[in-house]
Parts: structure tokens; C-alpha cells; sequence
């Protein structure tokens, strides 16, 4: 019985790779820079997977909604196939409320102090897959701080820049606090969690820089996921470092 439940996992595996790599394939012949979504779906899963409390349904649900908040996002120059897109975008947007349902009934699985967690970190990275594009551009934030408070050119750009380098600090210390947090309501370690979490922070970052390299009026900038990593750290630090304080119950 242990051997046929194996190979049937691994037939399950090979199903769902070659499905996943049609699909990839598919998708990058009509949009440009496709792949990258899927990717960073892929290595989160990977994290994930490894936790036997976490429901396969979540971590595939959370990259079909990645996907579709990817398409809505992104310029219409990405297109490729031209009134392809028709027929070829509508099925990747139900796909990702297909993920969305999906989602809400996979979570119940796990654990039950670990769900809200799971539900907010989604959340988090289903944000960085629409921000990430056009979207997330500093634009509007110039013209209100130009144009609605008057700041100079050079002022309005220093307090831009101090401005989202703080929200890039911040959002990915708590989006690794998020997954670490999840780890330990699973009932993981302290230091199990803190790699979980550094772990999708140093994921979702990377895909971030990468997705803004890809977008016309985005710049990317490698020591942002420096900054992202420092401020993970920092954040995982302090919760650790707070954990070790608490009274051991007897």
C-alpha cells in the first residue's frame, strides 16, 4: 500500500508539473514577463510545502490569484497575440477567482490559530503582485506632493524616496513577521519560523525588484532587497528576541 501511495504521488507530481509548464508556456507566448508570477508562486510553494500544516489547495490558489493580479496590473504593451488577449486573459482572470474560492476552502485545513495569518499573508503578496507594476509608481505621489503641496522638484523626490524606502522596510519585516507568525500559531519553533519567514520575505522582494525591471516606468534597484532582507530581520529579531524573554510555562 506505502509503495502505490508513493507512486501515486509521484504520477500526481508529474501531472502537475507538466500541467504547470503548459501553462507557462502558454502564458509567456502571450503576455511578456509571464513567467515571472508563476515562478515566484513556484518558490513559495516550495517554503510552504515544507510545512505539512499548510494545505497544498493554499499555496496553489495563492499563486492563481498571484497571477490574475498580475494581468490586471500590467500594461497593455505586455500583450503579444494581439485579440488573443480576449480570449487568453478572461481564462487566467477566472482562474484567479477560481484561486480566490479555492483559497477560502483550503485554509480551513489548517491549523486553526494559524489561519488568519495564512489568509493576511496572502493578502500581503497578492499586493506586491499588483503594486509591483505601474501601479506601485511614485508618480502619483510626486504630482500630489508638486502639485498639491507644492514641494520643489528636489524636495518632492527626497521625501518620495525617504517615504517608500520606509514602506519597503517596514512592509517586508511584517510580511516576515506575518509567516513567521503563522509558523508558530502551527506550533513550529522559534527558529523554524524565523527561516519560514525570511525565507517568503527574501522570495516576494526578489519577485518585486524583478517584476519593476520589467515595467516601463519602474525602476529596480538590487539593494532594495537588501533593505527588504534588513528589515525582515529587524522585525523577525525583535519577535524572537521577545519570544526568549517570555516565562517558559510550567
Amino acid at each position: 500500500m506505502g509503495f502505490n501511495r508513493q507512486v501515486r504521488r509521484l504520477l500526481a507530481f508529474g501531472f502537475g508539473f507538466g500541467l504547470t509548464g503548459l501553462v507557462v508556456f502558454a502564458g509567456s507566448l502571450a503576455y511578456d514577463g509571464f513567467w515571472l508570477t508563476p515562478a515566484m508562486a513556484g518558490f513559495l510553494g516550495a517554503l510552504l510545502l515544507g510545512r505539512p500544516w499548510i494545505p497544498l489547495g493554499y499555496t496553489v490558489s495563492l499563486g492563481l490569484v498571484a497571477v490574475a493580479l498580475w494581468l490586471i496590473s500590467s500594461p497593455s504593451h505586455v500583450t503579444r497575440l494581439g485579440d488573443w488577449d480576449s480570449r487568453v486573459g478572461p481564462l487566467f482572470l477566472g482562474a484567479g477567482l477560481l484561486g480566490l474560492i479555492w483559497l477560502g476552502r483550503s485554509v480551513r485545513e489548517a491549523p486553526k490559530g494559524a489561519v488568519r495569518w495564512l489568509v493576511l499573508l496572502a493578502i500581503m503578496v497578492w499586493g506586491v503582485a499588483f503594486f509591483s507594476g505601474g501601479a506601485g509608481s511614485a508618480g502619483r505621489m510626486l504630482r500630489f506632493l508638486q502639485n498639491g503641496l507644492g514641494l520643489g522638484p528636489d524636495v518632492a523626490h527626497a521625501v518620495t524616496l525617504l517615504f517608500r524606502k520606509g514602506v519597503h522596510f517596514t512592509f517586508y519585516g511584517f510580511l516576515a513577521l506575518v509567516a513567521l507568525a503563522a509558523a508558530r500559531r502551527a506550533g513550529e519553533s522559534m527558529a523554524a519560523a524565523a527561516r519560514l519567514g525570511l525565507g517568503v520575505a527574501l522570495v516576494v522582494s526578489t519577485y518585486d525588484e524583478l517584476r519593476q525591471a520589467q515595467t516601463a516606468d519602474r525602476s529596480a534597484n538590487p539593494l532594495d532587497v537588501l533593505l527588504d532582507m534588513a528589515g525582515a530581520a529587524v522585525f523577525v529579531g525583535i519577535a524572537a528576541s521577545a519570544a526568549s524573554r517570555r516565562p517558559v510555562k510550567s
